[in-house]
């Protein structure tokens, strides 16, 4: 009977030995387990922020597109800008008819002299 007893000992020792092992294998698989799921984390917190970072220059690219729109857009500084063009040039028209105009007067009182002078020179010939 003790020998039995000692057999049923040993069977519930092994039992406990097997499931001890058993345990010790599941507490590495977690911790390996853990250890994936830390990098997992680690990598989308990554992501999350390089994303994020992207998200912010989408948000100042938009925001400076909404400038230009309440600008009148690109098209409208084009607008505004051929439109300075144009005037320039309408200036300068306006400036070169006003220089031939100053030189044509300056030849008319050039003319004018010479038209006194040659009258004074007829009335002492007579």
């Amino acid at each position: 009977v003790k020998l039995s007893a000692a057999e049923g000992d040993l069977v519930a020792l092994r039992s406990i030995s097997a499931a001890l092992q058993n345990t010790e294998q599941q507490f590495e698989l977690t911790r390996e387990q853990i250890d994936v799921h830390k990098k997992a984390l680690a990598t989308g917190k990554a992501e999350r922020k390089a994303l994020r970072a992207q998200n912010d220059e989408l948000r100042r690219m938009l925001d400076e597109a909404k400038k230009l729109l309440a600008q009148g857009g690109v098209d409208g500084q084009i607008a505004r800008l051929e439109d300075a063009v144009a005037l320039k040039e309408a200036q300068d028209r306006v400036l070169r008819r006003d220089e031939k105009i100053v030189q044509k007067n300056k030849r008319i009182v050039l003319l004018e002299k010479e038209k006194q002078e040659s009258l004074k020179a007829l009335e002492q010939v007579e």
